[in-house]
């Protein structure tokens, strides 16, 4: 739209222009189109040519002499609008060009259409939705760690509906996983719920975050709270699958109860496998639920400062703590983002613990 207004103010300048000056309208029209639209320009000489060779033969004439001025416009003007219609038209088709079609690659620069493959029930109320994404071979290099994408569909409204996703999947090729969970007030979240394979939703990115590099720090905390615990994820994943990186994690998993725990099987395959260099400290909020047996050994409770103050590495130019989850407990524990979603200024439990903004990441 911004191409097609300069445009149009360029034509009526310049319009403005030959029919105050004396030189030639028709050649300075031709002048302009070429270097506006050459594919235009090439269509409009032909038209050029007749018109120009017509016109001179009448200007030769004593009859139509004092008529040339008006002659030369009109040449100058019909050809103006041809240019323009031209232009236009072409500036429409590189637009069409923008929208790719079902089965493209990612795209940080526009939203695509991508195939839902499967769904798979996770718990009482989130599912993991897995996605065809072609050309998608390599994830290191198509999913960088740590970053997220965006979700797109067009309500009832009429509007759009854009929310940010985090990829779990870390190894498949051509395809991404993501564990979302259903929100009574979620409006992206129930429409995704809603999702049966082989519908389509609109994806866009993705778009790095922090990040991440082997031995960056010696010593990095996490703190989650419910599904935000899958960026969380993609940089434990890119730690603890290097041999090479020695950084010690500590995750603080907050949730309301035992079953709201996700991605917990992955985890503790890490705690059994990756001891030397992995820990994870689970809380929730109600340790027994109606319907549900299991018996909790876990803390309970709510993230406190004493509770972050035991678990987190120090403050220390070698300490870096990364926090993620819904905007209630980012508040109390980091302060959450500025609204240009910039990291903000940082309060909560962390501040009162002695960390500086520097020291901290809010996904």
């Amino acid at each position: 739209m911004k191409s097609l207004l300069s445009q149009t103010n360029q034509f009526s300048k310049f319009r403005f222009a030959i029919l105050s000056r004396s030189s030639h309208p028709v050649h300075s029209s031709i002048s302009f189109a070429a270097s506006t639209s050459p594919k235009s320009f090439s269509t409009v000489t032909s038209n050029f040519n007749f018109l120009l060779d017509n016109h001179q033969k009448s200007s030769n004439s004593s009859t139509h002499s004092k008529y040339s001025w008006y002659i030369r416009s009109g040449v100058a003007g019909l050809l103006l609008i041809t240019a323009f219609k031209m232009t236009t038209a072409e500036v429409h088709n590189k637009s069409a060009e923008k929208t790719s079609p079902k089965g493209s690659g990612l795209s940080p620069d526009e939203f695509r259409q991508f195939t839902l493959r499967e769904v798979h029930p996770y718990n009482y109320n989130t599912k993991r939705y897995i996605f065809n994404v072609e050309n998608l071979e390599s994830h290191s290099n198509m999913i960088p760690v740590s970053s997220c994408v965006l979700f797109k569909y067009i309500g009832s409204d009429g509007k759009p509906v854009i929310r940010p996703y985090t990829p779990i999947s870390s190894k498949a090729k051509n395809e991404l996983t993501f564990l979302i969970k259903e929100y009574p007030q979620g409006i992206m979240s129930k429409h995704v719920a809603n999702l049966k394979p082989g519908d389509t939703i609109e994806i866009k990115g993705p778009f790095p975050k922090l990040k991440y590099e082997a031995n960056m720090k010696k010593h990095i905390g996490m703190i989650a709270g419910g599904t935000g615990i899958t960026p969380m994820l993609q940089v434990i994943e890119k730690i603890l699958e290097n041999p090479q990186d020695k950084t010690q994690v500590d995750l603080v998993f907050a949730n309301t109860s035992p079953r709201d725990i996700l991605l917990k099987e992955v985890l503790e395959r890490y705690v059994q496998t990756k001891s030397d260099r992995f820990k994870v400290h689970y809380i929730v909020d109600k340790p027994t639920m109606e319907g549900q047996a299991e018996k909790w050994n876990g803390s309970v409770g709510l993230v406190s400062a004493s509770y972050l103050k035991q678990h987190l590495p120090a403050p220390g130019k070698d300490a870096l703590v990364y926090v993620c989850g819904p905007p209630g407990f980012m508040n109390t524990v980091s302060g959450d983002k500025a609204p240009d979603k910039s990291q903000g200024e940082l309060t909560g439990i962390l501040k009162s613990l002695g960390y500086d903004k520097d020291m901290i990441y809010k996904f």
